[in-house]
């Protein structure tokens, strides 16, 4: 995917997952800082983008509803610290508890309020 994109233009990027079982995001984290560290040509890996597994079911969209959890710091820092600090962007859905985690988790990524309901307000 690195070697495409280079080769049309693209220096950077910042994939982004689906929700996937525990161990599959876990492994795909783990290969992405795998993939950095062997420094193989290609556009440069700058990051990686978690849209799930934070959702909810209702707004799910594509995501695949039997992995969807609710937002919880220890799992988002296991993929952070398996990417090594790779995870840069991570969608989460406020309203399954996750005012505090999203607080919390904007000190070490950026976070996407996504799959929300358009209708939900926030107070910080």
């Amino acid at each position: 995917m690195a070697a495409y994109e280079l080769s049309r233009g693209v220096t950077q990027i910042c994939p982004a997952g689906m929700t996937l079982a525990a161990e599959q995001l876990l492994k795909i984290c783990q290969m992405a800082a795998a993939h950095r560290t062997a420094r193989k040509p290609g556009a440069e890996l700058a990051g990686v983008n978690l849209e799930g597994p934070f959702l909810s079911e209702v707004k799910k969209g594509a995501q695949n509803g039997t992995w969807l959890q609710k937002p919880r710091l220890p799992r988002l820092e296991a993929l952070i610290e398996a990417s090594g600090g790779l995870v840069k962007l991570v969608s989460v859905v406020p309203e399954l508890e996750g005012i505090d985690f999203i607080r919390e988790a904007s000190k070490r990524v950026t976070v996407s309020v996504a799959h929300n309901h358009p209708l939900i307000r926030f107070v910080n």
